[in-house]
């Protein structure tokens, strides 16, 4: 099974997030990613 991993890397921003969009438009799952560092 193949899928997609996007790695939201600053912000979780998604109205201008044009590699979520991508990720999102091909026909395979995603799994989003967030690593929150304080």
């Amino acid at each position: 099974m193949k899928i997609n991993i996007f790695w939201f890397r600053r912000d979780l921003r998604l109205s201008d997030n044009h590699g979520l969009y991508q990720a999102l438009s091909v026909d395979l799952k995603v799994v989003p990613i967030f690593r929150r560092i304080m």
